[in-house]
């Protein structure tokens, strides 16, 4: 058993003891070849579910902040997360999730950018990179619902929904325009999965 998948265990492991994780439409997740993740982000936690459920090399973008603090920096490497910064535009992390997704990994992108502490039925603005990423890497994007108080022994619902229709895009070159309003598509998705 390789470390990653003992770190995986145990941050699923705390998960479904100390909550009731309820996971669904897994049948929507590609069988091969790369694609990327795309859920709504309302807690610091968000990532570690996902990351502990999902595919065991899944990649994720995390604000470099993050790997200041040592115990958390180490489980984020641990589940294969790496920096982004987010105040400007990060080539080498542009260029790094690219790469993943051309060589079949899965990727996982909040495309909000940062946790949405403002209202749990509106998405807050949506950056046009998750889709541009996807295209690039000729990926499809499935919109994710993580719907969650994270108090003790609640229930977290993580729900898989179908990939994102991506066909009038592809025999075009998309505009930033088109990035945007792809990426605002799937985020209204994943929100549409919240409990109103």
């Amino acid at each position: 058993m390789t470390f990653k998948k003992v770190i995986k265990g145990l941050v699923a492991f705390y998960y479904r003891t100390f909550f009731k994780l309820v996971v669904s439409g897994e049948d929507n997740l590609p069988k091969s070849g790369g694609f990327v993740l795309c859920p709504n982000h309302f807690s610091n936690h968000d990532p570690f579910v996902i990351g502990s459920i999902g595919p065991l090399t899944q990649h994720f973008m995390a604000k470099s902040e993050i790997f200041k603090n040592p115990l958390i920096g180490f489980l984020v490497k641990s589940l294969d997360g790496f920096p982004v910064e987010r105040d400007g535009n990060d080539l080498g992390a542009l260029k790094k999730s690219i790469k993943i997704l051309r060589n079949s990994g899965s990727l996982l992108i909040f495309a909000e950018g940062h946790r949405n502490k403002i209202d749990r039925n509106f998405p807050l603005e949506v950056k046009p990179g998750v889709a541009l990423i996807a295209m690039k890497g000729k990926a499809p994007i499935i919109p994710v619902t993580i719907d969650s108080s994270y108090k003790l022994f609640s229930e977290i619902r993580v729900i898989y929904h179908e990939a994102f229709d991506l066909e009038e895009y592809k025999e075009k070159k998309p505009t930033n325009e088109d990035y945007q309003k792809i990426s605002e598509g799937v985020i209204n998705i994943a929100y549409s999965g919240v409990k109103k």
